[in-house]
Parts: C-alpha cells; structure tokens; sequence
C-alpha cells in the first residue's frame, strides 16, 4: 500500500511515524499487535484496518531501528523515541536574542487584540440582549 510521505522526512512514510508513535516508550511494557491495532482505531490519520498490514509496518520499523519486538510484543527503541521526539530537518532554529523578543512581542499584541475583541463580542452581545428584553418588555 502507498502512504503519505512523513512530513519530517525521517521516517519510511507518515503511517510508520503515526504508528510508531502509538508504540510504547522503550521503558514501558510492549504490546500485542492486536492491543497496537485498537489503539490505531481512533487515529483517523493512521489507515491501518488489518494485523497483516500492521506487522508489516512494524517489521519496517524493526528493520530500521525504530521498534523492536519481544516475542509477538513491540514497543519502541531509544532510536525510534529519539526520531519522534527530535529535531525535524527542516525545522528552523529557535529563536534568539532580539529575534525572540520581537517573536514574544508579536504573540502579547496578537493575544492582546483577541482579548480585545472577545471583550467586544460580548458587549455587543450585552447589547443585543438588552435590546430583545426592552423589545419583548413593549410587546407584553
């Protein structure tokens, strides 16, 4: 089957990385492919239907170091964890210095003028309201 390709460009496709991320941390206790599949079910993103398809993706993970199995049990690798959790190639760098205060700026003043119009949102709604109470107090 074609999928996606993964975004970050590290994993075989976005299924693998989707996949692998439902997998447990290499510290926790692995899982059945079956217990896997039905944590899979709520994932709309993840279009795996089947055991047999689902091994196979976690093989691929296998193979490249993402997963490992213990008998019919998988979870991930520290390389696998390391790969969801890092750094994406084209990801830019942090900001810095005057590059992050401006950053931080913009975000108050964006934050500031949502508040703001929430804040008129709800006057006007006031507003509104008092008009349909007078209205209905006239009609009665």
């Amino acid at each position: 089957m074609s999928y996606l390709p993964d975004p970050g460009g590290i994993f075989t496709s976005d299924v693998h990385r989707r996949t692998a991320g439902h997998l447990p941390q290499p510290e926790e206790e692995p899982i059945s492919v079956a217990a896997l599949l039905a944590r899979l079910e709520s994932d709309e993103m993840t279009p795996v239907d089947n055991e047999l398809t689902l091994t196979q993706i976690l093989e691929s993970l296998a193979t490249e170091g993402r997963a490992e199995t213990a008998g019919d049990l998988w979870r991930q690798t520290e390389k696998g964890h390391e790969d969801l959790c890092g750094p994406i190639a084209d990801e830019p760098p942090p900001l810095a210095g005057e590059a992050l205060a401006q950053a931080e700026a913009a975000d108050a003043a964006l934050a500031e003028a949502d508040e703001a119009r929430v804040q008129e949102a709800k006057a006007d709604r006031i507003e509104q309201l008092k008009a349909e109470l007078k209205e209905a107090e006239e009609n009665a």
